[in-house]
């Protein structure tokens, strides 16, 4: 489960100016009002673990700081709000999710559309989340292109 909530966490992010190493960058959200539940803190902190970004480079004992599932700052001073839910990734690697072009092992069949292709309980969807895999393209690249 922490695979998929550390890829899901990572896979929000867009491409930032380069900055200073370490320290926090924001990122710019457009906040979605109704998203919030009543009493339920909005915030995730991922902290202690070594991030991979894809335009940062690496940022060693970083904090990523979500909320309501969007990615709000990325370094390592991030400070985090009183009540965030926090999951320790000390020693673990956090990486953006990763994206699948030729995703024939995830989704497959030969319907005309998704709802035909994607089998959301099959086993390989379970190992591509495994692999970090957190977005796949269905159907035939070339195909669209003609």
């Amino acid at each position: 489960m922490l695979y998929l909530i550390l890829s899901l966490a990572t896979f929000c992010q867009e491409p930032q100016p380069a900055g200073e190493e370490g320290l926090p960058v924001e990122v710019p959200v457009k906040e979605k009002s109704g998203e919030e539940k009543p009493g339920e803190n909005p915030y995730l902190a991922i902290v202690g673990g070594t991030i991979h970004t894809v335009t940062r480079g690496t940022i060693q004992r970083g904090t990523v700081l979500c909320k309501n599932r969007r990615i709000m700052k990325i370094g390592s001073s991030v400070r985090v709000p009183d009540g965030a839910r926090i999951i320790d990734a000390k020693g673990a690697h956090v990486y953006p999710g990763l994206v699948a072009v030729n995703s024939s092992g995830v989704v497959s069949g030969s319907g005309t559309g998704i709802r035909d292709s994607f089998d959301p309980f099959s086993i390989n969807v379970d190992m591509a989340l495994a692999g970090g895999i957190t977005t796949v393209m269905a159907g035939n690249a070339v195909a669209k292109l003609t």
